[in-house]
């Protein structure tokens, strides 16, 4: 997971609250081939946004 630095001064357990939600994603078969799901990597993009 990359934040930038104001965000880990700012909220230094944001990584693994987000590590806890992005497991609780069900699995999605993103790639099939011939009918039969096969791995692969992707990356799942989450802004957030600090309101002052």
């Amino acid at each position: 997971m990359e934040s930038s630095k104001e965000i880990k001064i700012k909220l230094p357990k944001l990584d693994s609250v987000l590590r806890v939600s992005v497991d609780k994603i069900p699995n999605v078969y993103a790639a099939i081939k011939r009918g039969i799901p096969v791995t692969t990597k992707y990356r799942l993009p989450i802004k957030i946004q600090i309101k002052q």
